[in-house]
Parts: C-alpha cells; sequence; structure tokens
C-alpha cells in the first residue's frame, strides 16, 4: 500500500481536496495507494471548508475531514509528501530534514522532464548556499542571484493557486487544476507500478542536502515574496503559533472569520 501525504497551510482548503479526489481516482483505478492531509500550521479540528466540500460534492465525492497539523508520526506514516506549493515543501524539509528524499511539490513530481530537474537541482542548490550566506550575515554573490532570476524565468510555476477568500468559482478551479495533477500522479503511479516504492518516491528532485538548512525557520528566503510564502489558505489559522489570532470579541471584520469550515461569515 502506497502511502501519500498532501500539505498545505490549514488544511482546509487545498490538501483535504487533493486528499479525497486522489482517494477517489486511485479507488476507480484500482491502485494499493491511501491519502491523508495536514497543514503546515493548522490548528486541529477545523472543518475542511464549505466551498471545498461542494467543489468535491459536484464530482460525487463526499468527505468527512477536520484539519491536522503536520506531525512527526505523519512524517514517519507517508512513502510519499506532495505539498501544493514550493514554500510547503521547503516549510516542511527545514521542520524534517530527513525526510527530504521524500517530499516533492505536487507540480514538480508530476513532471518528469530531465531538464527541468535540472534546473530545480540547481535553484534549490543556489537558494540554500544564500540561507547559508545570510545565516552568516554573509554579502550575497551578485552571480549567484543574477542565476537565480535566470532559472526562475525558466521554470514555470509549481504552486497551487490558494483558493482561500474567493467565492465558489475559484474553488472550483482550485479543485480543478489539483484533479488535473493528480490525474498525471495516477498515470505516473500506474506506469511505475513497484519502481515507485523501489526508488522513485526518494529520488532528489532537490539539491539541497539536508545540512545545508538553516536551523531557524524564520529564515527569509531569497527572490520574490510570492516564490517563497507559504501560502495564504487560512492565514488566520497560521497566525496561531505566533499568538495573531484576533482575540474573541474584538468587533472588528477579522473576528467575522468562523472557525466553521473556514469561511469568512456574513456579519449579518
Amino acid at each position: 500500500m502506497m502511502r501519500i501525504l498532501f500539505v498545505c497551510t490549514g488544511n482546509t482548503c487545498r490538501s483535504p481536496m487533493a486528499e479525497a479526489i486522489f482517494n477517489h481516482m486511485a479507488k476507480q483505478a484500482g491502485i494499493a495507494a491511501e491519502a491523508r492531509s495536514v497543514g503546515v500550521a493548522a490548528l486541529t479540528g477545523t472543518p475542511m471548508s464549505d466551498k471545498s466540500q461542494k467543489a468535491l460534492k459536484d464530482r460525487g465525492i463526499s468527505a468527512e475531514h477536520r484539519s491536522k497539523l503536520l506531525s512527526e508520526e505523519d512524517i514517519a506514516w507517508a512513502d510519499l509528501i506532495l505539498t501544493m506549493t514550493i514554500g510547503h515543501k521547503r516549510a516542511v524539509i527545514e521542520q524534517y530534514p530527513d525526510a527530504i528524499d521524500k517530499v516533492y511539490a505536487l507540480k514538480e513530481y508530476t513532471r518528469d522532464d530531465l531538464e527541468l530537474r535540472r534546473h530545480l537541482e540547481e535553484r534549490e542548490s543556489l537558494i540554500a548556499g544564500m540561507q547559508l550566506s545570510i545565516a552568516a550575515n554573509q554579502p550575497l554573490d551578485e552571480r549567484d542571484k543574477e542565476r537565480l532570476l535566470e532559472l526562475e524565468q525558466l521554470l514555470p510555476n509549481f504552486d497551487i493557486a490558494d483558493p482561500f477568500g474567493g467565492d465558489q468559482r475559484v474553488y472550483d478551479h482550485c479543485a480543478v487544476e489539483i484533479e488535473e495533477e493528480l490525474k498525471r500522479l495516477i498515470d505516473k503511479l500506474q506506469g511505475s507500478a513497484n519502481g515507485l516504492y523501489e526508488g522513485s518516491a526518494g529520488e532528489k528532485l532537490s539539491g539541497i542536502e539536508s545540512e545545508h538548512l538553516p536551523e531557524s525557520g524564520d529564515m527569509h528566503l531569497p527572490g520574490t515574496e510570492d516564490e517563497h510564502r507559504l501560502g495564504t489558505e487560512d492565514e488566520y489559522q497560521s497566525g496561531a503559533e505566533n499568538n495573531h489570532l484576533p482575540d474573541a470579541g474584538d468587533g472588528n471584520e477579522q473576528n467575522m472569520e468562523s472557525g466553521e469550515g473556514g469561511e469568512k461569515q456574513d456579519p449579518s
């Protein structure tokens, strides 16, 4: 049984949709695989968003889900960890560097282009080196910065767009985006068969070695802001670890956000 862990931020929108859609597809395809989902900054116990549930229902899929924070047990359980963004991938690796061999962004994993993999390896290696320079208070090499910008232009966007705060059409589009990637994943699993268990899930697309990672999870990466953030899904949840959640009864607009499904509630 292949065990796949999908990861996003709050575990109420993207990753639970990926979990439910994948399990549905795998069952239909007769693949011995099971998916679960977690968030890198989730408030445990929050229901899946209503709009995510609607997107699943439109596909004939029903799922009972409560959000869960990523844990060491989840890492140990998974044969393959697929994140919704490159930022989520880096967050997982920084927290659990020993898992580097099995952590990929979903869109990254479903692409098999050799040239693309080389560019990915070079980019991650450059970023790791820059992180070390920043940690040591050393200036960044201008040639490395220029090369990183070149690679950013060459590489496609590997992030699954975050639907949080959007209307149903935004969630439906996100579900379509996830579904298309999962079709590629199912094809890859079917084509690889036993080979995936024996090696493919552990192949390194990333050039980052665990000893190259900074010790602090607060390190800001060079490059564009959108490229390296975790993603905004349920951002009010992600502030929980840093005590950024608004206090109950403040009366401001933020407090109109209900924990039920991660949706903004009408103040009326």
